[in-house]
């Protein structure tokens, strides 16, 4: 996946939610040849409901996008919201089954499901769990009080987790993926969680 697309898929999000020009609805499930790699809700260890506003700046703009993250045992569900409120994509993992829904042209969804659970899993589950999903992509996990990094079996930097108090009101984590050159900041407006 190509730094200009992945740019581009994401300014395409904000832009779209914020002219509120939603045109398409549609719905996907997972192909059932391919195998979904994904970890379980329950390895979570916990519960959690959270409020984010994403930020990405390109070509000195600044786009947001609200984020809706609900972790329970039994399901992940995220939610994208433009700034109207408007649903901009569903998805849910409930460990067998991946479902999204989408009020994006099909074309622009450069970005799969998949690709962004993995991205709250690698962000939010605890280091403990993350084991068979670094197993799958060959990867190895470096991580501190402040930030997580991601490196492949060659040791090349994949990406970046940088937080600073994100389970506070105005906290945030920043994700930078060093392979393609991107980087966007997620800021807490509510963050509810419990732990086993």
């Amino acid at each position: 996946m190509s730094k200009k697309n992945i740019v581009s898929w994401i300014v395409f999000a904000l832009c779209f939610g914020l002219t509120a020009c939603v045109n398409s609805n549609h719905s996907t499930e997972p192909d059932l040849k391919k195998p979904i790699n994904l970890l379980s809700p329950n390895s979570y260890q916990g519960s959690l409901v959270a409020q984010q506003l994403m930020t990405v700046e390109f070509e000195q703009k600044e786009y947001r996008l609200q984020m809706l993250l609900e972790i329970t045992p039994e399901q992940i569900t995220l939610v994208g919201l433009s700034s109207f409120s408007l649903p901009m994509f569903n998805i849910s993992w409930d460990g067998f089954n991946l479902k999204s829904q989408s009020n994006l042209p099909e074309s622009a969804e450069v970005l799969s499901a998949e690709r962004m659970m993995e991205d709250i899993m690698f962000a939010l589950w605890p280091q403990s769990s993350l084991q068979p999903l670094l197993s799958t992509k060959e990867w190895q996990v470096e991580v501190s009080n402040q930030a997580r990094s991601f490196s492949d079996s060659d040791q090349n930097l994949i990406m970046t987790i940088d937080y600073k108090n994100h389970h506070q009101v105005n906290g945030t984590i920043n994700v930078s993926y060093h392979d393609i050159g991107v980087e966007y900041q997620l800021k807490t407006l509510q963050w509810d969680a419990t732990y086993e």
